[in-house]
């Protein structure tokens, strides 16, 4: 799907970020181990923990885990888009 979208927008390899689920409800568990994968199938792949972020059920983020989850998604953007260094 990654790829598909890349290169139907003309977008090349543009940073694809997805996050991790909460570790408490079921989801998270089945999910969590397969999106630890994608960085090794997508390139230019990064996946957000969701590590002591909180949520208002088992299922979905509460409005703090929102915040964390959305600084985290900020932090591995900036990290993809920084520039290679040249040598």
């Amino acid at each position: 799907m990654v790829t598909d979208l890349r290169t139907d927008l003309g977008l090349g390899e543009v940073p694809f970020v997805p996050g991790k689920l909460l570790y408490s409800g079921c989801c998270g568990t089945a999910h969590n181990p397969l999106l630890r994968q994608l960085p090794y199938e997508i390139s230019n792949t990064r996946v957000v923990s969701a590590t002591g972020l909180s949520g208002q059920d088992a299922v979905h983020f509460d409005l703090p885990g929102q915040r964390g989850l959305g600084a985290r998604y900020g932090g591995a953007m900036v990290e993809l888009l920084k520039p290679e260094p040249q040598s």
